[in-house]
C-alpha cells in the first residue's frame, strides 16, 4: 500500500513539474483582431504666417491687457490700458479685471450669437473650475486667478441670456468710475482697430513673415527664424508696438520638409493637419504653395480658414500632416509570418494554433491594417485571437 502511495506521489510530482516547465516555456502572447485604423502621416514643425495688425501705445506707462492671449475680440473693443504714474497697485489690478469684464460683456450684448449655446457656457465654466482645482493643488496661483476671472466673464455672459446683462454692465461702469477717480485718471485705453484674435506676444516677425512673402520662402529662412522668441512687454513708451490683432479667417502654415516627403504633396489638394501643441485639434488645409528645392528640402505652405484654439498667437507648432487613413482589422506587425508562399498570422483556436492568411492594406512599424473578408476561406476574422509572438511552428 505504501509502495502504491509512493508511486502516486512521484507521478504527481512529475505532473506538477511538467506543467511548471510548460507554463514558463510558453512564450505566446495574444491580441484580439479588432477594427481599427492607421494614419499615414508626416510629422514636422509648421511656421504660422498671418495677417497681423500692430497696435501702438497711446502713452507711456504699464501695459494692462483686458483680454487673454489668443482670445477673439470685436472691432472697437477695449483691449488693454496703459496705466501711468505712481498709483495704487491693488486699484490697478481691480480696474484691469473690471475693464476686462466690461469689454467682454459689451461684446456679448452686441453679438448675442452664443445665446443658444448655454451648454457650451456651462461646460466652459466647469472646465475652468477643474483647472482651478488642478492649479491650486500644484501651487500655481497665477493660473488660479486667471481661471477665476474667466469664470466671472462666463457668468456675465450667462446673465446676458437671463436678461440681466445691462444691469451688470451699469454696475461695472460705476465701479470703474470709482477706481478711475482713485487712480487719478492716469489711464489710456487701447481700442481694437478691427476684429480678430488678440495677442500681446510679439516676436518681430509680424512684418517679415507675411502672406506676401510666401512665394519667396526657402528652407534656409526657417533656420534663421528658429531662435526667435515672442515676448510680452510691461513698461512701454508712447508709440511702442504693444499688441497685435491677428486675422483668424485666413492664415497659412509653412512647413520645411525633406524632398522625399515634400514630393507627396500637390498644390490644390486638401489635407488634414493635427496640431499636437493644441491637444490634437485638427483642421483641413489646402496646399497653397511649394517652394523650389534647397539643400534637399522644400517648403510646403498650407492655407487654412479655420481657427484652431490657442494656436494663432504662436509662431511655430508641432504638427502631423495626415496623408491617408487606412481602416480594417488592426493587428500587431509582430504577428506576421509566412506559411509557404502565403503571408498570414497564427490564431489560437481552442487548443490549436491555426494559420490564417491576410491581405495587408497598410502598415507602420508597430501595426498593420489587413482586409476583412468574411467570404474568403481561412481568412482572418474579427475577434480572432492572434498569436503575437511565441512558438507557432
Amino acid at each position: 500500500m505504501r509502495t502504491v502511495s509512493k508511486v502516486a506521489t512521484v507521478f504527481l510530482a512529475i505532473f506538477l513539474i511538467w506543467n511548471i516547465i510548460i507554463f514558463f516555456n510558453n512564450k505566446d502572447t495574444q491580441e484580439l483582431a479588432r477594427v481599427g485604423s492607421i494614419k499615414e502621416q508626416v510629422s514636422a514643425t509648421g511656421w504660422l504666417i498671418k495677417n497681423e495688425s500692430l497696435v501702438s501705445a497711446p502713452a507711456d506707462g504699464v501695459l494692462q491687457p483686458y483680454v487673454s492671449d489668443c482670445e477673439k475680440i470685436g472691432n472697437a473693443m477695449s483691449l488693454a490700458a496703459i496705466l501711468s504714474g505712481e498709483t495704487d497697485e491693488a486699484a490697478r489690478v481691480n480696474l484691469t479685471v473690471i475693464n476686462s469684464r466690461i469689454s467682454s460683456l459689451k461684446d456679448a450684448l452686441a453679438n448675442p450669437d452664443f445665446e443658444n449655446d448655454l451648454i457650451g457656457l456651462d461646460d466652459s465654466i466647469d472646465s475652468n473650475i477643474e483647472k482651478i482645482i488642478k492649479a491650486g493643488s500644484q501651487g500655481k496661483m497665477t493660473n488660479v486667478s486667471f481661471c477665476k476671472n474667466e469664470i466671472i466673464k462666463l457668468v456675465d455672459k450667462r446673465r446676458v441670456v437671463d436678461g440681466r446683462g445691462d444691469t451688470i454692465l451699469a454696475n461695472l461702469e460705476n465701479e470703474k468710475k470709482l477706481l478711475e477717480s482713485k487712480l487719478g485718471n492716469l489711464i489710456n485705453e487701447i481700442i481694437s482697430p478691427k476684429s480678430g484674435v488678440f495677442s500681446a506676444r510679439l516676436d518681430g516677425l509680424e512684418e517679415t513673415l507675411t502672406p506676401n512673402a510666401i512665394e519667396w520662402l526657402l528652407p534656409s529662412d526657417f533656420v534663421r527664424y528658429k531662435n526667435v522668441k515672442g515676448n510680452t512687454q510691461s513698461d512701454v513708451l508712447k508709440g511702442d508696438t504693444v499688441c497685435k490683432i491677428i486675422d483668424n479667417f485666413v492664415w497659412y502654415l509653412a512647413v520645411p520638409l525633406e524632398l522625399k516627403d515634400a514630393e507627396k504633396f500637390e498644390i490644390g489638394n486638401t489635407m488634414k493637419i493635427v496640431f499636437r501643441d493644441a491637444g490634437g485639434q485638427t483642421a483641413p488645409a489646402e496646399i497653397y504653395a511649394i517652394s523650389g528645392e534647397e539643400g534637399g528640402k522644400k517648403v510646403v505652405t498650407f492655407k487654412l480658414n479655420r481657427d484652431v484654439s490657442g494656436i494663432l498667437s504662436r509662431r511655430n507648432v508641432s504638427i502631423d500632416i495626415v496623408l491617408n487613413t487606412y481602416e480594417g482589422l488592426k493587428v500587431p506587425m509582430a504577428a506576421l509570418c509566412m506559411e509557404g508562399e502565403q503571408t498570414g498570422v497564427y490564431v489560437q483556436n481552442g487548443g490549436e494554433k491555426v494559420f490564417k492568411k491576410v491581405e495587408i492594406i497598410y502598415h507602420n512599424n508597430d501595426y498593420m491594417i489587413v482586409k476583412e473578408d468574411n467570404s474568403a476561406a481561412n481568412s482572418l476574422l474579427l475577434y480572432d485571437n492572434v498569436i503575437v509572438k511565441g512558438d507557432v511552428g
